[in-house]
């Protein structure tokens, strides 16, 4: 025996679940139940339409006329037993009725009036009120307490030097550092080359650490901040940092000093002049400073 998939829809109702309990004994037979969920939102007589299942005679009284051997006659061990036809049993229609959930004497040309606002007991609303309140207040008390603390970190750090001042800072901890007496040539050479660079970048906002000495010169050729002397002076230093960093080039002390000075005297020459105002003005702090 078995059940035909489950149907969708059974005449006017929806089938919403199925569950099919397997072959239970019941007094010497067997029993199949299927239950189904239907669902209908029309009220009124609706009819379920036969139900069936699909089955197999296997009773030998019960073999078709023709097949096999004759009722009178036994069947032998060898004989073959034509296989059975499935047949269908079906239950006849149902009717059911389906009762409307609003009631029998609801009118859908009546409507009920619009019930008024809520009262909200006054007490409650204060309270909420009140919280708000608080709420409102402790957030902002944080902001102004972080917007406070942010400032003072702000007053406390120092700016920043000017380029010229940084980059004579780390000449002077490079020199200081006697890498040639060591024979750390291609350090010194590369450390000296990157504190130019990162000089040009924040004296005049050129990218030259992320370039090559020839993109950078080609770029430096067109900016109108560096002067012609600048550059003569710039060009063969980057040149004979690139010798000693990529080709592997030997220096010699002398040649490691000349590169410093040239160093030196290319920030010195490209530093901002101050104008007499401003170095009035530094002096008057210095002075209140040390007064």
């Amino acid at each position: 025996m078995r059940w035909p998939p489950p149907p969708e829809t059974l005449g006017a109702f929806a089938v919403r679940d199925v569950r099919d309990t397997p072959s239970v004994p019941d007094q010497g037979q067997r029993r199949w139940e299927r239950r189904m969920r239907l669902e209908s939102l029309e009220p009124g007589e609706h009819e379920i339409p036969a139900i069936g299942c699909l089955f197999v005679d296997q009773r030998p009284d019960r073999r078709p006329a023709g097949a096999g051997a004759a009722p009178d006659e036994p069947a032998s061990a060898t004989q073959a037993v034509e296989p059975r036809e499935e047949q269908e049993l079906s239950a006849g229609p149902l009717v059911i009725r389906v009762a409307s959930v609003v009631g029998d004497d609801a009118d859908p040309t009546h409507f009920r009036d619009i019930k008024g606002a809520v009262d909200v007991p006054l007490e409650r609303a204060w309270a909420w009120a009140l919280w708000a309140l608080a709420a409102i207040v402790v957030l902002a008390g944080a902001f102004v307490a972080l917007r406070a603390r942010r400032r003072a970190r702000a007053a406390d750090t120092p700016p920043p030097p000017p380029p010229h001042v940084w980059a004579l800072g780390e000449l002077d901890r490079l020199a200081a550092e006697d890498l040639p007496g060591r024979g750390a040539y291609h350090e010194y050479y590369y450390r000296l080359s990157g504190i130019v660079r990162q000089y040009i970048e924040r004296r005049f906002g050129l990218m030259a650490p992320e370039r090559t000495t020839e993109e950078f010169l080609l770029e430096a050729g067109r900016d109108p901040s560096l002067r012609d002397e600048h550059r003569a002076l710039l060009a063969p230093f980057l040149q004979a940092c690139d010798l000693v960093k990529f080709a592997r080039y030997e220096p010699s002390r002398s040649d490691a000093e000349s590169a410093m000075q040239t160093a030196r005297t290319f920030v010195a020459q490209t530093a901002p002049v101050e104008t007499p105002a401003s170095a009035a003005c530094g002096s008057d702090q210095i002075g209140n400073r040390v007064g």
